[in-house]
């Protein structure tokens, strides 16, 4: 069954978390493209993939070397200690236009 995609004023209410989560700025921009985003991955929800065998690479026709995955065991410390700015054990980067003191006078304000 398909699933309509988000109002705007849905979307609207969503922006807010994903704003403190990603450092996305809300304006009618940012929600319109937000919107497209969501609607382009409900088509991809639509797509029926019964039988298809999943890819472990985009990289068709290549060769591709997979190694099992090796668990390590790590002092979360000791990862987020290099970071300027964490959030609940997140780095936290802004976006690749707006500079990490843009952000910080933002979330001052």
């Amino acid at each position: 069954m398909a699933r309509k995609a988000p109002t705007i004023e849905e979307l609207r209410k969503m922006v807010p978390l994903l704003e403190r989560m990603s450092l996305i700025y809300k304006n009618d921009k940012t929600v319109g493209r937000f919107q497209d985003t969501v609607m382009a991955a409900q088509l991809m929800r639509e797509v029926d993939v019964n039988g298809v065998e999943p890819m472990y690479t985009v990289l068709e026709g290549r060769t591709v070397k997979v190694r099992e995955d090796v668990i390590e065991k790590t002092d979360k410390k000791h990862v987020l200690e290099p970071s300027v700015r964490t959030v609940e054990d997140y780095f936290l980067l802004p976006p690749s236009n707006v500079t990490i003191d843009d952000v910080a006078k933002k979330h001052a304000a």
